[in-house]
């Protein structure tokens, strides 16, 4: 009874080892995999980010030379004598006919959305669209930045919704001054639906958020309008006063992207799209805390990842079998040497003791057979 129990304990104890080690294996290959995989995954991120940074810059260039190209025209226009004179007499009907068809031609040949004429307290007195029912003339602006940086600062910068056409558009202006006193400002009205419909041309995912975190021009047009997270008191308050986005304001996007100097990947679903990664990367532009954010789907990036991190699994799944499978066959070698090295034993001790059996054996006939005779 206890040789089998004997020999059934060393086989248990062997699988027991077995088991154990397979587990453990099996442990370290994953672990290892998931590793690699992340390791893989910020190498190509990193490179990816890399190659995409040029086209983020490249359309902050283009918005910087946008904006810039005209930033000269309201200061030039702020030493035109016949604006002055509108300003000091802006009663004379004679004088205002005059301007609106001078600030006309400078439309036309700016090509700009409109360019016209506010009097210290910010009232229209001229504009090129001033035979337009939308005109500016006689509409008040004085509560727009562009107007109040122009005459506290020397020029004004604004990008909002016009409360009179509801067109967008970007805003420069710059004082007029007669004798070193202010006597008014002349204002230009510039499109940026243009550098939009680029966005949509090129393919690409690109977005323009103000320093309120809303986005104002994008290739997503649902999301235009939304802000990028909820907006504090202060930053409403600001908005309601200049009335920037007048009533097109939309609630935040859910999701989580940040504007930050470093790049990051996050998943996103667009609008009518299942949710994938993506590889964030926003750069500053222009002078009012604007950022432009540019998103680059990373699926193939993930897949060359997790194709790395499988192959370094599988490939220390293969060592580890391979060295299970020599430590086996190396046990059961010996095993087996032991094994005949017992039976030789037996088969010597069995030697030894079965001639002292046959003469034990074969001494009680001999004296049956004496018997017998006598």
């Amino acid at each position: 009874m206890s040789t089998p129990l004997q020999s059934a304990s060393p086989h248990e104890h062997v699988w027991g080892w077995l088991g154990a080690r397979i587990l453990i294996s099996i442990a370290i290959c994953v672990l290892v995999g998931w590793c690699v995989q992340k390791w893989m995954l910020e190498r190509q991120i990193d490179s990816f980010a890399q190659q995409s940074r040029p086209r983020a810059d490249f359309y902050r260039l283009s918005l910087e030379s946008l904006l810039s190209r005209n930033e000269s025209l309201p200061r030039i226009l702020a030493m035109s004598e016949q604006l002055k004179a509108l300003l000091k007499r802006p009663d004379n009907k004679i004088l205002q006919d005059g301007a609106n068809s001078y600030l006309l031609s400078v439309k036309h040949g700016a090509d700009i959305n409109a360019v016209y004429l506010l009097n210290r307290k910010g009232l229209t007195l001229a504009s090129s669209n001033y035979a337009l029912e939308s005109s500016f003339v006689g509409k008040n602006y004085g509560y727009r930045p562009y107007f109040r940086e122009a005459v506290e600062t020397g020029f004004g910068r604004f990008y909002g919704i016009g409360v009179t056409t509801g067109e967008p558009g970007y805003f420069l202006a710059a004082p007029i001054k007669d004798k070193g006193e202010i006597i008014g400002a002349v204002a230009v009205k510039i499109s940026l639906d243009d550098f939009e419909s680029a966005f949509t041309r090129s393919g690409d995912l690109v977005l323009l958020v103000d320093a309120y975190g809303v986005i104002f021009l994008t290739s997503v047009p649902k999301w235009k309008y939304h802000t990028l997270a909820p907006l504090d008191a202060e930053a409403k308050r600001q908005l309601e006063a200049s009335r920037q986005y007048y009533d097109v304001l939309q609630p935040p996007l859910k999701i989580k992207l940040r504007l930050q100097e470093e790049h990051q990947s996050i998943r996103i679903a667009l609008p009518g799209t299942p949710a994938q990664d993506y590889l964030i990367q926003s750069v500053p532009t222009g002078t009012l805390g604007w950022s432009i954010v540019l998103l680059t789907p990373t699926r193939q990036e993930h897949q060359n990842a997790l194709l790395a991190g499988a192959a370094a699994g599988f490939a220390l799944a293969l060592l580890f079998s391979t060295l299970i499978f020599f430590r086996l066959s190396i046990r059961r070698y010996k095993e087996r040497r032991m094994a005949e090295a017992r039976m030789q034993q037996e088969y010597r001790n069995w030697k030894t003791v079965l001639p002292s059996e046959r003469l034990i054996c074969w001494q009680p006939t001999s004296r049956l057979e004496t018997r017998s005779r006598r």
